[in-house]
Order: C-alpha cells, then structure tokens, then sequence
C-alpha cells in the first residue's frame, strides 16, 4: 500500500516530490513547504508509519557510535555463520565487496571512532531543538490526517 499526501501551501517555487515519511523526509518536506517549494511527500504507509514508528520519530542526539567499532571484527565470523542474523554476504560478490570492507575495518580503529562519533555528535548537537521547533509549524497539522499505527493509550482518572 502507498500513500502520498500533497500539501499545497508556498508553490511559488515549483514543485519536489520527497520520498519518505519519516522524520527526516517529513521535516525536509516541512521546511521546503515553508521556503515556498509545492510539496508531495510520498511514503509505502503513512507518516512516520516507518522507520520512525521505531525510533519515535527521533533524531537522537546520543546515537553517535558508529557500527564499525573494534569489537565488530571479531564478531564477523559468528555474524556470517548465522543464517537469521544481521548480516549476510553473497560470497560470490566478495572481490567487488573487499574494498568497501577494508574501509570498514579501518574505521574501526579506536582513534577513527573517536573521530567519527564528534563529528556526529557536532551534527546532532541542535537535533532535539530543531525538531521540537518543527512541531510548532502550522503546515505539520496539513500533512494528512492519518491515525496512529497504535492508538495512544489515554491517561485514566482516579476512580
């Protein structure tokens, strides 16, 4: 199933089809809708029914440590052997594979870690209070009127 909502508001500077409708796609729409840009944001379910259902729809600011870290080389024949695990490699793509695997193991190294996870940490530093400012958008409630996957439990009263 597909959905695709159209938010017409702005249109002066033409129009941009944004695939996704998570947080990301979603505030990238929302902030092209506000530079004057015709809006189609277009995503399999809809918003944030995704990836960002599982992550709450949240850019996390602590989420800085890269998946090459030094423990990963050692695991990788344990994570090959498994055939329901989180990683599987067709054997026979191996020699066009090598290159990007060996990238991979340097960035692993305790002192790239360190460089990747600042220069993440430098990205996201204002990733909550960018976000929290999107939500006061008046164009958010023109996204679409779609449900919650899970409907929000309401708190109960005192009996």
């Amino acid at each position: 199933m597909s959905s695709s909502t159209q938010a017409s508001a702005g249109g002066g500077r033409g129009h941009i089809v944004v695939i996704g409708a998570g947080i990301v796609g979603t505030a990238s729409a929302l902030l092209l809708q506000r530079d004057g840009w015709q809006v189609t944001l277009v995503d399999k379910g809809g918003p944030g029914e995704g990836t960002s259902f599982g992550n709450a729809a949240v850019i996390s600011p602590s989420a800085v440590i890269p998946t090459a870290g030094p423990g990963i080389l050692k695991d990788l024949p344990r994570l090959l052997s498994d055939p329901l695990g989180p990683l599987s490699i067709r054997w026979r793509y191996l020699p066009q594979l090598t290159p990007w695997l060996l990238r991979f193991a340097a960035a692993s190294r305790p002192s790239r870690i360190e460089e990747i996870s600042k220069a993440l940490a430098a990205l996201l530093e204002r990733a909550l209070q960018l976000q929290l400012a999107l939500v006061g958008l008046p164009d958010l409630r023109r996204l679409g009127d779609h449900q919650p996957a899970t409907p929000v439990p309401q708190p109960r009263r005192g009996r």
